[in-house]
């Protein structure tokens, strides 16, 4: 797991916060704890192994959860 986080930030992936990705989607960081543990978003990943280290989500797997539910549920999401 850790070398593909490296790999995706070597190749300049974004890297968003659950704060970021709570903003984009219009729900609380609460919510995103929710859907990471829910496997939403399967490339999340922890800075570090301690229990309160903070999540980090690539963009890509924002884009590909916001269009999966554009596809499924028509609904839209806007873009801060």
């Amino acid at each position: 797991m850790v070398a593909m986080q490296l790999e995706m930030l070597m190749q300049d992936e974004i890297i968003m916060t659950t704060a970021e990705v709570a903003r984009k989607l219009n729900v609380t960081q609460t919510t995103i704890s929710v859907w990471i543990n829910s496997g939403f978003f399967p490339n999340a990943f922890k800075l570090s192994p301690k229990p309160k280290s903070p999540w980090r989500i690539p963009k890509s797997d924002v884009d590909a959860f916001i269009e999966k539910r554009r596809q499924q549920r028509g609904f839209f999401y806007t873009v801060n």
